[in-house]
């Protein structure tokens, strides 16, 4: 057998059955018994493992019995249209500020909804990141209900203007608009000193 001839070799459910007569592709049979030519470099490095029925067999594990996989792709899709859409009403907040979603969650839904499946989601809870100034990956986020991502945003937050520390309630207050204006500018990203400019632009007794 020549050195580059794969005839033989496994790669993962792939058997190589005989060199291609298209340049580079070797003809592999599944071991679902699927049988069509397979590019070598993709055999070599991994990225084809199966026919496709490898990817199927995961969706079937990650969403059995998961009537909440609608929800669970809203919530990922918010999360990638906040990052990357510059169209998005809250891309400033979030890619405009720098806030990104990790390769392998960006990259494949599955790869997230597995992630998110595993640490407790379910409908009705959402995605949150623990350090907001930090991206989405697995080490900075987490599933919470609505009202525990708010309070996770709230409890972030102090505000200092002109040297005085205020509560955003309190800053709110002495702007003159409601508290919850100010929460959701913070809900929606905004930074603090973006928040501090917001409070001033409204209006500010100094």
């Amino acid at each position: 057998m020549a050195i580059n001839d794969l005839t033989g070799s496994v790669f993962g459910r792939w058997t190589v059955i005989k060199p291609s007569t298209k340049t580079s592709y070797f003809v592999c049979e599944c071991s679902c018994g699927i049988i069509k030519d397979v590019r070598r470099d993709h055999l070599l490095s991994g990225k084809s493992k199966s026919c496709g029925c490898l990817v199927k067999e995961g969706h079937s594990r990650i969403y059995k019995g998961r009537p909440d996989r609608r929800s669970l792709n809203r919530v990922y899709g918010c999360m990638i249209g906040r990052c990357y859409n510059t169209k998005s009403d809250s891309y400033a907040y979030y890619g405009g500020r720098g806030i990104t979603v990790c390769d392998e969650w960006k990259e494949s839904f599955d790869v997230f909804a597995e992630w998110a499946y595993e640490n407790g989601y379910k409908t009705g809870l959402t995605i949150d990141r623990i350090d907001n100034n930090k991206g989405y990956y697995p080490e900075n986020c987490r599933i919470v209900t609505k009202q525990e991502q708010n309070n996770n945003k709230r409890n972030n937050v102090v505000l200092l203007i002109d040297g005085v520390r205020y509560t955003v309630t309190q800053a709110a207050n002495k702007a003159g608009i409601k508290p919850s204006t100010v929460f959701n500018w913070i809900y929606r990203g905004a930074t603090k000193n973006e928040v501090i400019s917001k409070l001033k632009a409204v209006k500010w007794d100094a």
